[in-house]
């Protein structure tokens, strides 16, 4: 039957599933000093309608609020870093979600069947400045054939957002300045992708980021940029 949670200041992390299948929940205001909310800590929490985050907030664990079917909107605070794999996976009413300035990183399935999904931007689905996802369809071409993977003023790519995109025309992939970011596996086993130019500013390749893209490099060019300051394991194996 609990309705609604405020946190104590002295309370700095909650811990895996605390509040896992409290059905009844409908208001959280998470204390002002959490630096993190474990995996499935409000897990199929499917009665909650609101949250209200800490400035203090650095990480969204695994699943955290896996299933909050009646969650609608979201607003991420500057601190957090890190939005882990199916942080919000099956909100199925969530339409607006408002990143803050600190993300790094989004994992995978992070959105995955919310109401984001219901507009992309030629084949591309976008949360604030972050590709999330793309259509498994994926082949974007212009003109002269030049693939343009994200629009400009993008400063990240997810964790396996364009994993599995094997479509025949998807085999270069140019990259805006503005991308700082690209995450796990983001371009995994994309079979025809054989030129790469990353921009001029990304900081870091994240672990398999291009792994199993077996033309990389073959009758093509591989640009990092000026900027980069870590590949990640198995980045390009």
């Amino acid at each position: 039957s609990l309705a609604a949670i405020e946190f104590p200041d002295s309370v700095t992390y909650i811990g895996p599933s605390a509040f896992g299948f409290c059905e009844a929940l409908t208001d959280v205001e998470i204390g002002k000093n959490v630096t993190e909310i474990g995996k499935s800590a409000f897990l199929s929490a499917s009665s909650l309608e609101r949250i209200t985050f800490g400035k203090s907030l650095q990480v969204i664990g695994v699943g955290a609020f896996e299933k909050c079917e009646k969650l609608t909107s979201v607003a991420i605070p500057d601190n957090v870093t890190t939005i882990s794999d199916s942080a919000f996976y099956d909100c199925t009413s969530l339409n607006e979600v408002t990143l803050g300035s600190g993300i790094t990183s989004i994992g995978q399935y992070a959105f995955y069947n919310s109401k984001l999904y219901q507009t992309d931007i030629d084949g591309v689905y976008y949360v604030g400045n972050w590709a999330f996802d793309s259509v498994t369809t994926f082949e974007y071409n212009d003109a002269v054939g030049k693939t343009f993977v994200v629009r400009e003023g993008t400063i990240g790519i997810a964790d396996s957002a364009f994993r599995n995109r094997n479509a025949e025309r998807f085999n270069r992939v140019r990259l805006p300045d503005s991308v700082l970011y690209i995450g796990k596996s983001a371009f995994r086993n994309c079979a025809n992708i054989a030129s790469v130019d990353l921009g001029n500013n990304v900081r870091i390749i994240g672990e398999s980021a291009f792994r199993d893209c077996k033309q990389l490099g073959a009758g093509g060019t591989i640009k990092l940029g000026n900027s980069l300051e870590r590949i990640d394991s198995y980045a390009f194996g």
